[in-house]
C-alpha cells in the first residue's frame, strides 16, 4: 500500500486510539485535519489542523502556487452547479450579496485555495465523516473527484428512536458501495440453498421493529432542535455570532441577524399561502406519493444531484403518467412543526414553486397535515430523492421509484431513474407490480448493506441526546476506524 497523504473532516478527534490505527493501518505520512473547533489541541506532529470557519480574506489573499487554469475548470464542470448551490446556501458567513456574479467570484475564490492546496501537499485520500453539504468539505471533496483522488464518505441511514445512529460507508456523494449488488446475490443463494437464519446485527434487525405496522411502539424519532429550550438557542447563537466578533466583520454578522429575523416572521405568512394552494385527496383516484425533502439538507444537495431541484422530478413524473394515474405531492409537514428551524422553507421554496406543481398534467399538491403513514397505505408507488420513505415502503412491499443515490437502491422493487426512458419504464413497473412481500428477501438485501454499516453513539447533537440517544464511546470509534480500513482496501487497494 503506497503511502497516504491524507485530507480529512474528521469529527471524533484526532488524539485518541481509533485516529492513531487509522494513520497506522493506512500508513498516513500526513494528516491534513479540517477542524471545526479552533481551539482543538492536535498532539501528532504528523497531523496538520485547518481551521473550517476561516474569513474570505483567508482564501482570497493565499499564496499560491497552483493558479487556475482552463484544465482544472472544465474537470470540475460536472461538480461546478453543487458547487455554486452549496457557496450559495452559505454566501452570508462571507459576503452580503446575493448576485450571481459574486456567487460565481465565490466559487473561483475557493476552487483557486482548495486546487492548489490538494497539488501542494499532495493528497491522495480524502475522508469525511458527513455528506459534504458546506464550503469547506464539498468543494475539495469535488476537487479531489474531479481529479480521480480516492474519497470515502460516512453517510447515514434511517434513524431509530433512542438508540445507536447506523452510518454507512460510501466512495462518493452520487453512489454506493458498488459490490452491494454482487454480494446481496451470492448471499441469496447462500441462504435460500441451506435456509439458514439470515445474519443481521441488532441495529439493522430494528428497522423490521420500527417499521412493523403492527407493532405498539412510538415510531416517531428525531425533529431539529425537538426540545430546544430558550437558552439552548440563545447559546447557539452565541457561539455562532463571536466568530464574527472575533474577525471584526460586523457588517456580515448585523446582516445575518437581520436576515434570521426576517425570516421568523416571512415565512409562517409565506406557509399560509402555501396551506392555501393544497387539496384534499380524491379516495378515487389512483396515485403515486411524492414526499417532499426538506431543504437545503445534504439529502437533495449534494446527495440528489441534479434532482436537488424536486420539481424537475415532478415534471418528469407527470410527462410520464398514464391517464388516470396521479401523482401526489406533499410537502414535508417539519416546515410548519420546528419553530426554531430559521434557514427553511424560505430559502428554498417560492410560490411559483407550488404554482407550477399544481399546474402539472395529472399532479395534485395534498393537504400536508394528512398523515404520510394513510396516504402509504393506499398509494401504488412511493416516490423520492433519496427520502427515508422510500425505505419504509420497502418494509410494506410497496415500489419505490428513486431519483437520488442511496443505501437500498439495489433493492429488486427500487427504480432508480436517470432518464426520462428510466422514468417511463419504472412507471410501467409499479403500475404491473404483483410481487408478495417478502421479509426473508429483505433480511438478506440489508445483511448484505450492513457490511459498511457503522453504528455509532452521537457525540454533541443535542436533538438526538434528547431523545435517549447513547454518547459514542472508544469502541464506536475503533470500530468506524476499522471500517474504513477494510473499505479503503476493498475498494481503492485491488
Amino acid at each position: 500500500m503506497q503511502e497516504i497523504n491524507l485530507l480529512t473532516c474528521w469529527f471524533y478527534g484526532v488524539n485518541n486510539p481509533a485516529f492513531n490505527l487509522l494513520m497506522k493501518e493506512l500508513k498516513i505520512k500526513k494528516c491534513f485535519y479540517i477542524r471545526t473547533e479552533e481551539n482543538e489541541e492536535v498532539k501528532n506532529d504528523l497531523i496538520i489542523p485547518l481551521d473550517i470557519n476561516n474569513p474570505l480574506s483567508y482564501y482570497s489573499d493565499a499564496s499560491i502556487e497552483y493558479e487556475l487554469d482552463d484544465y482544472i475548470v472544465n474537470l470540475m464542470k460536472p461538480y461546478e452547479q453543487i458547487c455554486l448551490d452549496i457557496i450559495n446556501r452559505w454566501r452570508r458567513s462571507y459576503i452580503n450579496s446575493s448576485n450571481y456574479r459574486d456567487i460565481k467570484e465565490l466559487y473561483y475564490i475557493f476552487l483557486r485555495y482548495w486546487n492548489d492546496y490538494i497539488l501542494k501537499h499532495r493528497i491522495n485520500l480524502m475522508i469525511i465523516n458527513v455528506m459534504p453539504h458546506v464550503v469547506d468539505e464539498f468543494v475539495p471533496y469535488a476537487i479531489c473527484k474531479a481529479r480521480s483522488i480516492p474519497t470515502i464518505i460516512q453517510g447515514v441511514m434511517p434513524f431509530t428512536k433512542g438508540e445507536k445512529i447506523n452510518f454507512i460507508l460510501r466512495p462518493s456523494h452520487d453512489l454506493f458501495d458498488l459490490n452491494i449488488s454482487a454480494r446481496y446475490n451470492t448471499l441469496k443463494e447462500e441462504y435460500n440453498r441451506e435456509g439458514k437464519e439470515v445474519q443481521l446485527i441488532p441495529e439493522m434487525r430494528r428497522y423490521f421493529e420500527q417499521y412493523d405496522l403492527n407493532a405498539c411502539i412510538d415510531k416517531k424519532v428525531v425533529f431539529f432542535n425537538e426540545k430546544s429550550s430558550i437558552v439552548n438557542r440563545i447559546a447557539f447563537y452565541k457561539k455562532h455570532a463571536e466568530k464574527y466578533l472575533k474577525r471584526k466583520e460586523i457588517k456580515i454578522l448585523s446582516n445575518k441577524i437581520l436576515y434570521l429575523i426576517k425570516i421568523k416572521y416571512e415565512t409562517a405568512r409565506f406557509l399560509k399561502k402555501v396551506e392555501r394552494l393544497e387539496e384534499n385527496v380524491d379516495e378515487q383516484q389512483d396515485f403515486l406519493l411524492f414526499c417532499l425533502h426538506l431543504q437545503p439538507e445534504a439529502t437533495t444537495t449534494p446527495a440528489g444531484g441534479i434532482y436537488s431541484d424536486q420539481l424537475m422530478a415532478i415534471r418528469l413524473i407527470s410527462e410520464n403518467l398514464p391517464d388516470g394515474l396521479y401523482l401526489y405531492v406533499k410537502e414535508h409537514p417539519a416546515y410548519w412543526i420546528q419553530k426554531n428551524r430559521l434557514e427553511s422553507i424560505y430559502e428554498s421554496r417560492n410560490e411559483q414553486f407550488y404554482k407550477q406543481i399544481k399546474k402539472l398534467r395529472n399532479v395534485r399538491l395534498i393537504d400536508h397535515r394528512i398523515s404520510s403513514g394513510e396516504l402509504l397505505n393506499d398509494c401504488l408507488a412511493v416516490v423520492t430523492v433519496t427520502g427515508t420513505v422510500g425505505f419504509e415502503a420497502i418494509f410494506r412491499g410497496i415500489p419505490v421509484i428513486l431519483f437520488g443515490a442511496t443505501f437500498y437502491e439495489e433493492y429488486p422493487t427500487v427504480y432508480r431513474i436517470r432518464t426520462a426512458e428510466d422514468c417511463k419504464r419504472a412507471i410501467a413497473a409499479v403500475q404491473s407490480d404483483k410481487r408478495v412481500m417478502d421479509y426473508r428477501e429483505l433480511e438478506i438485501f440489508l445483511a448484505a448493506v450492513q457490511k459498511y454499516v457503522v453504528p455509532l453513539g452521537m457525540m454533541h447533537e443535542k436533538n438526538f441526546i434528547d431523545n435517549g440517544s447513547p454518547v459514542i464511546n472508544d469502541a464506536d470509534k475503533i470500530l468506524l476506524a476499522k471500517k474504513i480500513i477494510e473499505f479503503y482496501r476493498e475498494y481503492y487497494c485491488t
